[in-house]
């Protein structure tokens, strides 16, 4: 079979529509969370492309191919946005269009190869066929009808692949560039066709562009047959409308592992599997894999059979546990390992998150703990507050980790930062946070003890609504999960990673609505998802 034809640029803008005439919020243009010094306070979301993520783009290749291969494998890796792999900031440059072609030409060789059938299950002999599989495809494809000029670029793609080849050539060749159209490899939120903007300049979004936000900002992958349907219907229109829907993909696994995703970059747990840890008699390679489920079962467990509050997240006296989670920790677990089961977790120091092997474990040294690791996160992440990085000579003494001694704890070996007026400005609130997980090593193994003298995890926190001492890790969970600071911060970093964009004065906006609902809501992620999608926010764009 003959390798498609590569598109040219003239015949992807034909495919792609807007998307070719401009970049919306260009870096430098201004525009919330667009980093640049122009950059203007607004409070809605301003009318956009937003190129789908890794992420996104394999689930939505998934879904169009019926492929379990990961084409982003090849690709950059995501330019983050506040730690979210979503970002309304990413575009398509050189070396990531290169890529693209390449996946794009490799999964139409292979879904030609594997699933020609199924993708095309018109009669091949009829002269209908190919017009009719184009239009099917690339409107699956787009998550939106596709217009005329878009199918007549894509049967001028199909007729010269066919032209002295094979059906199947032709096919391949529409998949191929289909892959590669911006309308594919972007969403857009540009509004309703012919709209005219309001008093505030506001747009409503075209009834396909709110599926795919649904869709996405849900599942991570794109609208299914029954969101289409509703867009094709209208339905989705009002908060009613959007709710139902909400629910329906809320029940969905996809849905579970968006949550988690969610939770797991807001907190930075993805890094770890670019981590290496040593120490102790276990592997942190094999152990690796348990750790990451852990997590991703325990969110679920919290979030969907739980009461889905940032409390049992923060403070929970439970965790999932196979048999060699719970040998680890050294509480009792599921039978087997492929056994998840609730372990009670009341006669240990461990609580929630914080106190996962996969939370330690980022936020460690190769061979050691980490208190400032684990201090400026709970911070920066937990509590929204900005922790600078150091420069110039502080920077440099930054660098200089107090070396191991056999004699000390790590603890103290890092008084040091306290008595170093160039670094207790910060390490004064930073330290005495991350000194609480000291009874934990840098695979988050539990232990009483260091280098033979006995650990303490003793702490206080300053600055903040909860501020105190606290024992241990367990006891500053119980402090942060009743904080409504960590509240506000939890809200802020959901929108961030529901908008794919951070911006002060948007947050501050949702904030205001967001104190408003009841108490119970506040710190529940599915119930102030489900707000923000019922929200005029969620359907109504900014142009000027």
């Amino acid at each position: 079979m003959r390798r498609p034809h590569r598109l040219s640029a003239i015949l992807l803008c034909a495919l792609g529509g807007a998307a070719c005439t401009g970049t919306i919020l260009d870096p430098g243009q201004g525009g919330p969370g667009g980093g640049g010094p122009n950059a203007q306070a607004v409070s809605w979301l301003p009318a956009r492309i937003r190129r789908l993520s890794n992420r996104e783009l394999d689930n939505s290749v998934a879904a169009l191919l019926g492929t379990t291969t990961k084409a982003s494998a090849a690709f950059a890796p995501d330019t983050r946005q506040s730690g979210y792999t979503i970002n309304a900031e990413q575009r398509v440059d050189g070396t990531l269009g290169d890529q693209i072609a390449a996946a794009a030409d490799a999964l139409a060789t292979e879904a030609v190869t594997a699933r020609l059938a199924s993708l095309v299950p018109c009669d091949q002999a009829a002269a209908s066929c190919p017009r009719t599989f184009v239009e099917t495809f690339a409107a699956r494809a787009f998550r939106r009808p596709v217009t005329a000029v878009e199918a007549d670029a894509l049967m001028t793609v199909f007729t010269t692949a066919h032209s002295g080849g094979t059906f199947a050539d032709g096919v391949q060749a529409v998949i191929s560039a289909t892959l590669q159209s911006p309308s594919f490899l972007y969403t857009t939120e540009l509004g309703r066709e012919g709209a005219t903007p309001d008093a505030r300049g506001l747009v409503e979004l075209a009834p396909h562009e709110v599926a795919s936000a649904l869709s996405y900002f849900v599942t991570g992958g794109p609208p299914d047959a029954a969101l289409l349907d509703a867009a094709a219907k209208d339905e989705l229109r009002t908060p009613a409308q959007r709710e139902t829907q909400m629910r329906r993909l809320l029940a969905t696994p996809a849905a579970r592992v968006q949550i988690a995703r969610f939770v797991k970059e807001w907190l930075g747990l993805d890094m770890i599997d670019h981590l290496d840890r040593t120490g102790g008699a276990a592997s942190f390679s094999s152990l690796r894999p348990t750790f990451v489920a852990e997590t991703d079962a325990f969110v679920e467990e919290v979030m969907f059979r739980g009461d889905a509050s940032l409390a049992a997240l923060l403070g929970a006296d439970y965790t999932m546990a196979n048999s060699t989670l719970g040998a680890y920790y050294g509480v009792a677990a599921g039978a087997s390992t492929s056994d998840w089961a609730r372990a009670s977790l009341a006669s240990t120091p461990r609580r929630g998150l914080l106190s996962q092997a996969s939370f330690l474990s980022v936020y460690a040294a190769v061979d050691a703990s980490s208190p400032v690791k684990r201090g400026v996160t709970i911070l920066r992440r937990l509590l929204c507050q900005d922790i600078p990085f150091p420069s110039g000579e502080v920077a440099m003494k930054a660098m200089m980790v107090p070396p191991k001694d056999a004699a000390k704890t790590t603890r103290e070996r890092f008084t040091i930062h306290s008595t170093d007026p160039a670094c207790a400005g910060c390490h004064s609130r930073i330290d005495p946070i991350g000194f609480a997980f000291e009874e934990f090593d840098q695979m988050g193994k539990y232990r009483v003890t260091e280098n033979g003298v006995t650990v303490d995890s003793t702490g206080s926190l300053v600055g903040t609504d909860v501020d105190g001492a606290f024992r241990d890790a367990g006891e500053l969970a119980g402090r942060l999960a009743s904080s409504e600071q960590v509240r506000r911060c939890f809200a802020r970093n959901a929108l961030r990673f529901s908008t794919a964009q951070t911006s002060s004065s948007l947050e501050e906006a949702f904030l205001a609505s967001w104190q408003a609902l009841p108490a119970t809501t506040q710190s529940n992620l599915i119930e102030v998802l489900v707000a923000y999608a019922k929200s005029d926010l969620f359907v109504n764009r900014k142009v000027n």
